[in-house]
């Protein structure tokens, strides 16, 4: 390399370095905050220990808020915190994300009018409980799969095709695992990943491993509808489709749940 050719690239390294060096801190991060903007924090629990009012927080759970078509992202510390400087008044879609549980999408309203009076800056929280995927004490769902495939007799036959069944934890049950604390309003709640699938084997039997919360967690539980023979009452063997209701049922952790899918 000439030395012409030396110089400049010491100057082109130079000029990054400087422009980086000088590069303000984004405001959202900077512990400096300003009058008439908001200190929020997000708190991640785990829901399955909320009957115990555990205040142990979930750690690198990541978190997102979106400000002004930018989107600032932080992982929760060792207490499951993460805190944002500089937030404005506006509303706030916060997402909280981690592989290992379910994820969640929260709109909040820091827009309300009350906000700052008689304050320079408010401290306001939203607390948010996440069910692992995979759970160590996990709820137990086993049952049959009943149809009436023969009207001949009061008994309903077991259906010994394969179909999936699925579980979902409906947003009803976990909305009570958010809670805005300090000032603001949650205005919609949706949870990820709160389904759970399985299919029935060659004996109509199933069975499910989904993560509980000890005062008790609704479920909605139900199967694909499909087509067999069914022999009438005078013998005759007809084609029909057979159909489930959705049945809402409580699991808890630890333990294991007998409850059979009907078909009519």
């Amino acid at each position: 390399m000439t030395t012409k050719k030396l110089i400049s690239f010491i100057l082109i390294v130079f000029c990054i370095f400087l422009l980086f060096s000088c590069t303000k801190e984004n405001p959202l991060f900077e512990k400096q905050t300003e009058e008439g903007t908001f200190i929020y924090s997000i708190k991640v629990l785990n829901a399955e220990d909320l009957i115990y009012k555990t205040e142990s927080g979930l750690e690198n759970i990541e978190v997102s808020i979106s400000i002004n078509d930018s989107v600032y992202t932080d992982t929760t510390n060792a207490e499951g915190f993460v805190t944002f400087f500089n937030v404005p008044q506006t509303y706030i879609p916060v997402s909280v994300k981690n592989k290992a549980y379910t994820g969640a999408e929260i709109l909040v309203n820091l827009n309300l009018d009350s906000a700052f009076q008689n304050k320079g800056i408010v401290y306001v929280s939203t607390k948010i409980a996440l069910l692992p995927l995979k759970s160590e004490k996990p709820a137990k769902i086993s049952g049959k799969i009943l149809a009436d495939l023969n009207l001949t007799n009061s008994e309903l036959e077991t259906y010994s095709n394969p179909i999936n069944i699925s579980a979902n934890i409906p947003a009803n049950s976990l909305k009570n695992f958010v809670e805005q604390q300090g000032f603001g309003k949650i205005e919609e709640i949706f949870y990820s990943n709160s389904s759970f699938f399985t299919k029935s084997n060659s004996s109509g039997e199933y069975s499910f491993e989904i993560p509980a919360i000890p005062n008790g967690l609704d479920i909605i539980i139900s199967g694909d509808d499909f087509r067999s023979n069914q022999t009438g009452a005078d013998g005759k063997i007809t084609e029909k489709v057979f159909e489930n209701k959705p049945d809402t049922i409580k699991i808890y952790p630890n333990i294991t749940k007998i409850h059979d899918i009907i078909y009519k």
